[in-house]
C-alpha cells in the first residue's frame, strides 16, 4: 500500500466515523469491522496453525505501543513461519535483544511485512548471514542483505522461536508501509482471528487540578463500573482503564478506538490504526503514566498533554480540563471498540459544588519548577547538578532534585515519563578508584535500572538517564561469572542432537554487555541468550578444527567495562 493509498483509506475512515456521529448523536459512535473499512486482503497468515493471539496492535508495553501481533505458537519453537506476500529481503537482524532473529520482507504492493523472534533462518538466508557475522566478527548484526534474497507468498523463511526479548515462544509479526516504515495495524486484513467479545471498560479515572476535587479527594479517583454519578468542585481531566481479550485466549489486549463525549458534542477521539516508530517513547504520555509504570494496568488518558506527539489522535478531539460550575451537571460518554466492531461504553455524570476552601500548602523543600519546552538546569552548594534538553518530559511538572532520605539523590519523580535522556553529576562516590562505576535507581527498595557512569574529579560520577527516581552511586569491579560447559548437545528443539561448546555468563550488578570467543586466535559466532545466562558455539559451523585441540578463549564484558576471561584446551569431535 503505497503512501497516498493509504493516506485515502484514512480520510475514509475519518469519513466514515463523522457519518455515524451526526447531527445530535448523543453517543459517541465507533467504526465498523476491520476499522469502518471492508477488510482489505493479499496476506497470507504467517503460520499454518489456527491463529490465536496473545498481543494485538496497540497494546500498551513498556515505552512502546505494540506495533504487531504476537501470534501463539502451541507453547513451542520450531513451527513454520510461511511469507505473507511475495517480496525480497530487506532486513536481517540477530541479537540477543529485541526482536532477536528477525526478517523483513518487502512486497511489491509497497508493504513490508516483519517476522521477529525467530529459532532460525531458511536457507540460503542462514547460510549467507553465517558466513557475514564470521567476515565481520559480529555476533549481533542488522543490516540489508548485499544479495537479493527473493521469497513467494506462502514458502517458508524460518521457523517460530523465542529469541531476543522473548518471553516465550511466538512470532511476533509486522505490516509496515515500506515507504516510510510506519506500522500499520495488521488486524485491517482478513486474517481469520476469532473475536467475538466486546473490550472491557473497566474504570474511569478522574484526575483532578491543583485546587480541584472529585468525590471529595484532591487525588486520582478510580471510578468502578458501578458508579454513575460523582460530584466535582472545580476541574478534572479524565482516563478510562479500558483492554480487549479475543475469543480465543484470555490474554490482555489493546482497544482499536476511543470516543468521548461532553454534553453530546465531541470531545476526544483516539484510534489506533498506524503508529510511529520516530515518537514510540510518546506511549507514555498517552497512558496514565503513575499507575501504569507502577502496574501496567491499560489506562488510557482522554486527554492530551502539551508534549504528545503521537499520530494516533483526531484533529478535531479536544483536550485537557473538565470544568464543572457549582450547580453544573455535565454528562460524560465514553466508548470504546475493538477492530473487529466489538463495543463497550460507559456514561458518567459530573455534579458541580463549590470548590473547597484553598489550604495552605507548604512549598517543597527541594527541586525546581520544570517547564517542559525550555531547557532546565539545576544544581546545589553539595554539587548536585541536572542537565534537561527542552521537550524531554510532557508537560510542566515541579522536578524534585536533593538528597533521598537513607541514602541517594531524588532525580525527579519515578511517576513522570521521559522521552529525551538528561544528565546527571552526583556529588560524592562509593570510593572505588576510577573503574567499574554505576548510578542505580531505585524504585519500592529493589534496583530498577543500573546506569553506567563516568568518575568526575574529586569523586563525582556523570551519567545520562530517561528514567526519574532515586539515585545513589555504586562500584561494578567485579567482572561477570563465567562456568565452561562440556561439548554437549545443544538443547535447541530443531537441533536436539547438535553438538556445541557451551558457557554460563551472568553479572551481579551491571550486566553483561558482550560476550566473544576464539579459537586458537580465530573468532567464533556465539549464539548468546541472556534470558538463560547462556552463550555457545554450534560445531555445525565448522570454524574449528575436528579431531584437533585447541585452545579456546572464551570472554565476557559488563556494562562497568569487567572483563572476565575462561581459557582451556578443547578437543572437538
Amino acid at each position: 500500500m503505497h503512501r497516498p493509498v493509504f493516506a485515502a483509506l484514512r480520510f475514509a475512515h475519518i469519513f466514515l466515523i463523522a457519518i455515524l456521529l451526526g447531527v445530535g448523536q448523543i453517543r459517541a459512535q465507533v467504526p465498523e469491522v476491520r476499522g469502518g473499512l471492508p477488510p482489505q486482503t493479499g496476506l497470507a497468515a504467517p503460520l499454518q496453525v489456527p491463529l490465536v493471539l496473545a498481543g494485538n496492535f496497540g497494546e500498551l508495553r513498556s515505552n512502546h505501543f505494540h506495533t504487531g501481533l504476537d501470534f501463539k505458537t502451541l507453547g513451542r519453537e520450531g513451527l513454520p513461519i510461511i511469507a505473507a506476500t511475495n517480496g525480497v529481503v530487506s532486513r536481517i537482524r540477530t541479537g540477543p535483544y529485541g526482536y532477536g532473529n528477525a526478517l523483513y520482507l518487502n512486497s511489491p504492493e509497497g508493504l513490508t511485512t516483519v517476522y521477529a523472534h525467530l529459532q532460525r533462518f531458511a536457507e540460503p538466508v542462514s547460510t549467507w548471514l553465517c558466513e557475514e557475522q564470521y567476515r565481520s566478527e559480529q555476533n549481533e548484526y542488522d543490516a540489508a542483505p548485499r544479495r537479493a534474497f527473493v521469497f513467494s507468498q506462502g514458502d517458508t523463511l524460518g521457523w517460530s522461536g523465542n529469541s531476543g526479548s522473548s518471553g516465550g515462544p511466538h512470532l511476533h509479526f509486522e505490516v509496515r508501509e515500506t515507504a516510510t516504515q510506519r506500522p500499520i495495524n495488521p488486524l485491517l486484513w482478513d486474517f481469520d482471528v476469532a473475536d467475538s467479545r466486546p473490550p472491557q471498560l473497566s474504570a474511569v479515572w478522574l484526575i483532578p487540578e491543583a485546587g480541584s476535587e472529585a468525590d471529595g479527594r484532591s487525588v486520582p479517583v478510580r471510578l468502578d463500573a458501578d458508579v454513575e454519578r460523582i460530584e466535582v468542585a472545580g476541574r478534572v481531566r479524565v482516563a478510562a482503564e479500558a483492554f480487549d481479550r479475543l475469543s480465543a485466549a484470555h490474554n490482555v489486549c489493546g482497544v482499536y478506538h476511543i470516543a468521548v463525549e461532553l454534553d453530546s458534542v465531541p470531545w476526544f477521539e483516539a484510534t489506533l490504526d498506524t503508529l510511529d516508530f520516530a515518537v514510540a517513547r510518546d506511549m507514555n504520555a498517552h497512558a496514565f503514566y503513575p499507575i501504569w509504570q507502577r502496574n501496567r494496568d491499560q489506562i488510557h488518558r482522554l486527554h492530551r498533554l502539551p508534549g504528545n506527539r503521537l499520530p494516533i489522535y483526531d484533529r478535531s478531539s479536544r483536550s485537557g480540563l473538565i470544568d464543572v460550575l457549582p450547580g453544573q451537571t455535565r454528562h460524560l460518554h465514553i466508548a470504546v471498540a475493538d477492530v473487529h466492531g466489538n463495543r463497550a461504553s460507559r456514561t458518567l455524570t459530573l455534579v458541580g459544588i463549590p470548590r473547597p476552601p484553598a489550604a495552605p500548602e507548604d512549598p517543597p523543600t527541594f527541586g525546581a519548577a520544570l517547564r517542559y519546552d525550555v531547557p532546565f538546569t539545576f544544581a546545589d552548594s553539595s554539587g548536585l547538578r541536572v542537565e534537561v534538553p527542552a521537550d524531554a518530559f510532557y508537560e510542566d511538572t515541579w522536578f524534585l532534585c536533593g538528597p533521598a532520605v537513607g541514602k541517594g539523590w531524588h532525580i525527579g519523580s519515578s511517576d513522570l515519563p521521559a522521552r529525551k535522556d538528561f544528565t546527571v553529576e552526583l556529588p560524592e562516590h562509593a570510593g572505588c578508584g576510577f573503574r567499574g562505576h554505576v548510578a542505580v535507581r531505585w524504585e519500592d527498595d529493589e534496583i530498577e535500572a543500573v546506569v553506567p557512569g563516568r568518575p568526575l574529579v574529586g569523586g563525582g560520577l556523570k551519567f545520562t538517564t530517561r528514567n526519574p527516581g532515586v539515585y545513589f552511586a555504586a562500584c561494578d569491579t567485579v567482572p561477570p561469572h563465567i562456568a565452561v560447559r562440556s561439548l554437549r548437545p545443544s538443547g535447541l528443539p530443531e537441533q536436539p542432537r547438535a553438538l556445541a561448546l557451551q558457557f554460563e555468563v551472568a553479572d551481579d550488578l551491571s550486566g553483561v554487555e558482550e560476550v566473544s570467543a576464539w579459537a586458537d586466535g580465530c573468532w567464533l559466532r556465539l549464539q548468546w541468550d541472556p534470558k538463560k545466562d547462556r552463550a555457545y558455539y554450534l560445531l555445525e559451523d565448522g570454524r574449528h578444527l575436528p579431531g584437533e585441540t585447541q585452545t579456546v578463549v572464551f570472554e565476557a564484558r559488563d556494562a562497568a567495562g569487567n572483563v572476565a576471561e575462561w581459557s582451556g584446551q578443547v578437543r572437538w569431535p
